[in-house]
C-alpha cells in the first residue's frame, strides 16, 4: 500500500509482506477515520488464504486478520480465497470476491464477508451457482449490501470461449439473500457498483448503466 500526497508524492509504502512475515498481495483497501483497512492474500506453507490488515494514518500496523487461520494449520489447502472489494460501513466492513475449492475441479464460487469494526468476523456466505460465480465489487444500502459479478460457464472445448453473465445478489444485514438476478445481456461482467443519493445504484457492465433496488434496470 503507497500513501500520495496531493502532488503524487509517497509520503510512505508498506507491504503485506513485511507487515505479515510471508508472501501477501494488496488486493482493495478502505479508508476509514483512523487509518485504511486492506483486503488481500496470505500464503504460509503454499496454503492462499485472505483476510484484513489495518493501518494508521502514518501506516503503522493497528490490527491484522486472517480469514482461516485453521487453514493455515493443515498440511494442504482445500480453499483460497480472492478478495476483489472491500467497503466500510458503520459497523464494520464487507468485502467480495471468490473462494476456490482445488479438491472440486477448482470450481469457483462467490463470497462476501462481513467484519465487524476489529476486523473479526461477523458472519460469511457463499454463493454457489451451476456456473462458476465471482463477486468484484459491493455497495452498501438502507437494507442491506448488494453485491456484482460474473456467474460464467468456462468452455469444455478449447476453441469456444468462456461465456458469462451478469451477477446482482442482494443481502440483508444479516447475509441472507434477498434477490438474485443475472442481466439478459450474456457475455458479460459487472465490474464495479456505486450508489446514489437517491439509492439508485450506478453499475458498469462494458458501459454505464443504472438499475434500482431491486436489481432492475431503470434505464438502458
Amino acid at each position: 500500500m503507497v500513501k500520495f500526497d496531493l502532488n503524487g508524492n509517497i509520503i510512505w509504502e508498506k507491504d503485506w509482506q513485511k507487515s505479515l512475515d510471508d508472501y501477501t498481495k494488496d488486493q482493495d483497501a478502505a479508508f476509514v477515520s483512523d487509518g485504511y483497512v486492506v483486503a488481500g492474500n496470505h500464503t504460509i506453507d503454499d496454503c492462499v488464504t485472505s483476510g484484513l490488515i489495518k493501518y494508521d494514518l502514518n501506516g503503522n500496523v493497528l490490527w491484522k486478520r486472517i480469514y482461516d487461520e485453521s487453514a493455515l494449520r493443515e498440511s494442504y489447502c482445500n480453499n483460497c480465497i480472492d478478495f476483489n472489494n472491500i467497503i466500510n460501513t458503520t459497523d464494520g466492513f464487507v468485502a467480495v470476491g471468490k473462494i476456490t475449492n482445488y479438491e472440486k475441479n477448482n470450481d469457483n464460487h462467490a463470497i462476501i464477508i462481513k467484519y465487524d469494526l476489529n476486523g473479526n468476523i461477523v458472519w460469511n456466505k457463499v454463493y454457489k451457482d451451476k456456473k462458476d460465480a465471482e463477486f468484484g465489487s459491493v455497495a452498501a444500502v438502507s437494507d442491506g449490501y448488494i453485491a456484482v459479478g460474473k456467474s460464467e460457464t468456462p468452455s469444455k472445448d478449447s476453441k469456444k470461449p468462456t461465456t458469462s453473465d451478469s451477477l446482482i445478489v442482494k443481502y440483508d444485514f444479516d447475509g441472507n439473500i434477498i434477490f438474485s438476478n443475472k442481466s439478459p445481456q450474456t457475455d458479460s461482467v459487472i465490474n464495479t457498483i456505486v450508489v446514489d443519493y437517491n439509492n439508485n445504484l450506478a453499475i458498469t457492465i462494458n458501459s454505464g448503466r443504472l438499475i434500482n433496488d431491486q436489481g432492475r434496470h431503470a434505464y438502458k
